[in-house]
């Protein structure tokens, strides 16, 4: 028992390293990424800056950033404008980064194989065979969007109502029978969940194409896409 708990020890300390050494990431908080046209583009701020400081907590290196983060994360500090130190080349800079409302719709990665995005009125969802399947990040925008087309025209909680009505009908058809069966319920609850489906469906695709038009994607192979899913 003791070999195999320092085998898996062993094991996830090279998944970490393997990661530390294909993203470059050491000790320090670095920008990885600055979106083209953001704040942060904006304020000047470039990839492999070192934050050292959010507002007035200091970001430090290690566990300790960690723990910056997430008070930084649970403070109001993003809700107005920012000041954040940072260094490059040595040098020490400071500048302002003014945000931008956004639509705030957390997106989660799920370890599955199976070829599958979806949305649950709040949240939306990828597998990893999902992105395996997608071949550049127009298409990927284009099913994120569909996505949260269906959370933002709240066709989950209409379709949650739907099964609710269908469910009490089928109970009232059942109780008229004289069946104590669920079977009525049941089926009433399935017809309810597919009322209108497809409509839901052509209006996700409809305003998931907006939405990804409208963030800069090609949208032109939309239909190519939706048929190779399909």
């Amino acid at each position: 028992m003791l070999s195999f708990v320092r085998y898996l020890n062993q094991a996830k300390s090279l998944a970490v390293q393997e990661a530390i050494d294909f993203y470059g990431a050491d000790e320090f908080v670095r920008i990885m990424e600055v979106i083209p046209g953001s704040p942060a583009a904006s304020a000047g701020l470039e990839v492999g800056d070192i934050v050292t400081q959010i507002g007035d907590v200091e970001i430090g290196v290690g566990k300790s950033a960690r723990k910056a983060l997430k008070k930084v994360g649970e403070s109001n500090v993003l809700d107005k404008t920012i000041e954040i130190s940072f260094v490059r080349n040595g040098e020490q800079y400071r500048v302002q980064v003014v945000p931008e409302l956004t639509c705030q719709m957390p997106l989660a990665l799920l370890r599955r194989d199976e070829l599958n995005a979806f949305a649950d009125g709040t949240n939306v969802y990828f597998t990893m065979g999902m992105l395996r399947f997608v071949e550049n990040d127009d298409e990927l925008a284009l099913i994120l969007s569909h996505e949260m087309a269906h959370n933002i025209r709240g066709h989950i909680e209409s379709q949650q109502n739907n099964m609710l009505i269908g469910g009490l009908i089928g109970a009232v058809i059942g109780g008229l029978a004289g069946s104590s069966d669920t079977t009525f319920s049941d089926i009433g609850q399935e017809a309810g969940a597919l009322a209108f489906s497809q409509e839901f469906e052509s209006e996700a695709d409809y305003v998931g194409v907006y939405l990804a038009g409208r963030a800069g994607y090609d949208v032109s192979q939309a239909a190519y896409l939706w048929r190779r899913w399909g």
